[in-house]
């Protein structure tokens, strides 16, 4: 992990990032730490983004909590989550809420259980699967992912795995024109924003 790269992150967690305890703010830099250390053999991140990892993409993932899209029982579907992202981190930012890791590929499913087990975070389950296949049997409140191509069947599939009054939270460009869409920024001068889709907008979701 880079120095520089963890103490900006400290002092913005300090500064401007949402409350946490010390404990809180340990877990997240040992899940630094755990991406790091899989991700060439995984491919979690690019090569350009190890140093600069809390900072682009752990802070990105606490916006969610610092805006308040994140809360107390909260029950968070992370779609295609990859490294844990934003997933884990809202976990450990808000230990009362329950998320689950949407996650098809064997190996990163595996490494996302791996991460579950050794931050000791019992409000995160896997779901070593596609969209698709996860089970309808129970609602979450909130979707969200980051930079996924949709499509058709996936956003069916959302809308019966989602509450009625609920959204999914995308990350991605701040100049979206999708009807009923919110565009939250994350920061001054940040490109990228969280875009709040309501469900009558998921048809019009970004397809590959």
């Amino acid at each position: 992990m880079s120095p520089s790269d963890r103490d900006r992150f400290l002092r913005w967690l300090e500064e401007a990032g949402p409350a946490m305890g010390e404990n809180q703010v340990r877990q997240l830099l040992d899940f630094g730490a755990l991406v790091l250390a899989a991700a060439p053999r995984l491919g979690l991140i690019s090569r350009g983004d190890r140093e600069r990892f809390l900072m682009r993409h752990v802070r990105e993932s606490l916006w969610v909590v610092k805006l308040g899209l994140a809360c107390a029982s909260t029950r968070i579907l992370d779609v295609g989550s990859g490294a844990g992202l934003p997933g884990i981190p809202i976990a450990i930012a808000v230990p009362e809420c329950d998320v689950t890791l949407v996650e098809p590929k064997r190996k990163r499913a595996g490494f996302l259980d791996r991460c579950t087990l050794a931050l000791k975070l019992s409000n995160v389950r896997v779901e070593p699967r596609t969209l698709v296949l996860v089970s309808g049997d129970r609602k979450w409140d909130t979707a969200v992912s980051r930079g996924l191509s949709w499509t058709a069947s996936m956003a069916d599939s959302l809308s019966h795995l989602v509450v009625e009054s609920g959204a999914l939270l995308r990350f991605g460009p701040r100049d979206t024109a999708v009807k009923g869409v919110r565009i939250l920024p994350t920061g001054e001068g940040e490109p990228r924003g969280i875009q709040v889709w309501p469900r009558a907008s998921w048809p019009e979701l970004p397809r590959s």
